[in-house]
Formats: structure tokens, sequence, C-alpha cells
């Protein structure tokens, strides 16, 4: 039983197939799985059961002669069997990723290993710009969708083509009857779509609007928040040393009184670090992450 009930990514009734010179081949046929925060999820079979198919749909990554037949592949409320390559590239590498078999594709044998980890959490990291996005993130996608969905009704029909003039047991005249249906029911299909997106695209532009304003208000809040946090650390600091000079020499009144001003000034190193973890992922925060995770798969001395 999952405690946690977040459900990170949603395949369902997922059916792949690929176009060869005899017809479609079937690879993948009806695949479902859900996977949770915090949750590992194994895909076991045999060589071919399509296990690396799968997972190249999830990517977006599908050979130019396959085709994903139905099915859908949730992720944070988004069909990524809808998404075109343009806007796949905003979650494929800072969303979603894959490491291949080959370590050698992985990992660059001639560059240290921390640099490796590090690099795709820095390009990565702009907390601000991840925090604007997912403001709007559920308007944006349901445009996108639909923009996506009216463009896929010409490549779906072109699909039904290819797979109805591949059927050898149905005459050419039954074939051009059975076209033509299928035409009028996508120009009839586009029409329908179009009528909703012109609502969807003012409902998307009007959050990203709000969304602009929410996140720069949020930025001078965090700002004054960082001004008034050092200007208190200093305030501290100056009436410790106004402390100091009161006091004798080797006593452990001047003693204690010095360890309080050494400590004000290692707060106040860490408060431009503290306060910048909020807009970004710093260098200080990756080179903890990186060694966090290798101390987590096992390397010692990381």
């Amino acid at each position: 039983m999952m405690n946690n009930t977040e459900k990170i990514l949603e395949v369902n009734n997922l059916t792949i197939s690929f176009k060869t010179p005899n017809g479609l081949v079937r690879a993948v046929r009806d695949v479902s799985f859900d996977l949770y925060k915090n949750e590992t999820l194994a895909i076991v079979g045999e060589s071919g059961s399509g296990k690396s198919v799968t997972n190249r749909a999830i990517m977006g990554i599908l050979a130019g002669n396959g085709i994903i037949d139905k099915g859908e592949i949730l992720y944070r409320n988004q069909d990524l069997t809808k998404l075109s390559e343009q806007n796949f590239h905003k979650i494929r590498g800072s969303k979603i990723g894959m490491i291949y078999q080959d370590p050698l594709s992985s990992l660059n044998p001639i560059m240290k290993i921390g640099k490796q980890i590090t690099e795709a959490m820095l390009v990565n990291g702009n907390r601000v710009k991840a925090r604007y996005l997912d403001l709007f993130h559920n308007e944006y996608y349901d445009y996108l969708n639909m923009k996506t969905r009216i463009k896929l009704t010409t490549k779906d029909l072109k699909n039904k083509i290819y797979e109805l003039n591949a059927e050898k047991d149905i005459s050419s005249k039954d074939k051009k009857v059975k076209i033509k249906a299928l035409k009028i029911e996508h120009k009839n299909n586009k029409a329908e779509l179009k009528v909703r997106l012109p609502e969807l695209k003012a409902i998307y532009k009007d959050k990203k609007a709000k969304a602009k304003v929410q996140i720069k208000e949020e930025i001078t809040k965090t700002k004054a928040e960082q001004k008034a946090a050092l200007a208190e650390l200093n305030k501290q600091l100056n009436d410790a040393r106004a402390m100091l000079k009161g006091v004798k020499r080797n006593t452990p009144e001047f003693k204690s009184i010095r360890e309080n001003i050494a400590e004000i000034r290692k707060k106040i190193r860490n408060n431009s670090e503290e306060f910048t973890r909020k807009f970004k992922v710093t260098k200080k925060e990756a080179y903890e992450e990186a060694i966090r995770i290798m101390n987590e798969v096992g390397i010692p001395e990381p």
C-alpha cells in the first residue's frame, strides 16, 4: 500500500505500432501503469516485449516510423503523446530524463563526476522561473493540448488512411468510400476543436499575467526579508563590538563576546547563500546534493 498518493506519471492503455513496407507491426499493446512520488517502478519483460519502446514513448523519442495508436501518457495534467517536439524540450532533461544502459553514453569518462552531477542541477536550477511556470501550468497545457489535438487530427487521418490502404481484404472501391468518410469526419472534428481554442487561450493569458504580478511581489518580499535580516545581524555585530571595547582581554567575558562576534559573522556570510537558494540552486547546494547522491549509492569517500 502506497503511503504517498501523489501520482507523478500515469500511462493508460498505451498502444504503439511501427510502419513497415508490409503494414503495421504492433509493438506495445494496452500497457498501463502508475508511478508515485518517491517510488521506484521496475518494468520487466523479455527482449522484444516493448520495454524500451514504452520508455522512449514517455521521453518523446520514438523512431520516425513509430505511431501511438491509442492511450495516453499523463505527466502533471498534460498528455505527453500530444506534445510537439518544441514543447517537449521544456520537459525533457529538466523534468524527465533517461540514463541509458551503456555507461559511456551516460557519463563522460574524462570529466570529474562531481561536475557531471552538479551540471544539470545548476542548468535547471532557476527556482523563480520554475515557480512562475507552475502558477499557470495547467492553463497553459490545456491550451497547448488543444492546439496539438487540432494538429494531430491531420496526423491521425494520415495514419488511418495508411492502415486502411494496407488492408488486403478490402476492395479499392470500398477503400475510396471509407477514405472519403474519414476525411469528412476529420474536417468536422477539427472544426469542433477550433471552437474552444480562443477561450482556452484567453484563460491561459489571464493566468500568466496574474502569475507575473505574483512573482514580482514574491521577489520584492524575499529581498525585503533578506535586507531586514542582514540589517538585524549587522546591528547585533556592531552592538557586540561596542561591548567588547569595555571588557578586559583574556577574561571569560571577553572570550564569550569574541565567540558571539564570530557566530554573527558566520550568519552574515550564510545570509547571502540562504536567500540566494530561494531564487536558484547555488554551487554550494549542488555540491552538497552531489555528495548526498554519491553516499546514497554507496560510493566510498565521495
